[in-house]
């Protein structure tokens, strides 16, 4: 089994665990995160933010299409991958929205899109971020994204050799 596969195992089993003990809202709310993480990581490593439709709002669908448009220009896309994920509180402070704080781990990397062009190296950055969700078309959908700390972006060890 692969060190990557591995790693995929032991974040669904971190965030599984703390969902268990969530009510229905809460994990409806954490699961919407869930769903724009996703989409997020598919929309840089595609440089396109169709995806994100259904799962963020249009502002953020916008805000992030200007960032992909600035990778664009670059002629780079961004390999991501959520290593550790901690809900830290979720808040429902009014029907149909949802605060959700959570403390990330994330691996980066721009890989060029060009031959021959050498990546740049991969970077890892632990973050708490503040997720705002609303209902649009009967499902919650992340509105906005803060970031509330970070610890800075390290440049990472090879994928399987320790963090």
């Amino acid at each position: 089994v692969s060190a990557r596969r591995r790693a995929a195992g032991a974040l669904a089993l971190a965030i599984a665990l703390p969902l268990a003990a969530c009510g229905a809202g809460e994990r409806e709310a954490v699961g919407a995160v869930h769903a724009y993480d996703d989409a997020l990581v598919a929309a840089f490593r595609t440089g396109d933010a169709a995806g994100l439709r259904g799962v963020a709002g249009d502002e953020e669908v916008r805000r992030v299409a200007v960032l992909l448009g600035i990778k664009a220009e670059r002629r780079v896309v961004l390999e991501s991958t959520l290593e550790a994920f901690e809900v830290l509180r979720v808040d429902r402070p009014a029907r149909g929205a949802a605060v959700v704080e959570a403390r990330e781990r994330w691996r980066y990397q721009e890989r060029p899109l060009d031959p021959g062009v050498a990546a740049a190296p991969a970077v890892v950055s632990a973050m708490t971020m503040r997720y705002h969700l609303a209902t649009e078309g009967g499902r919650l959908v992340v509105r906005r994204v803060e970031a509330l700390a970070s610890d800075g972006a390290r440049l990472a060890s090879p994928a399987g050799t320790g963090r």
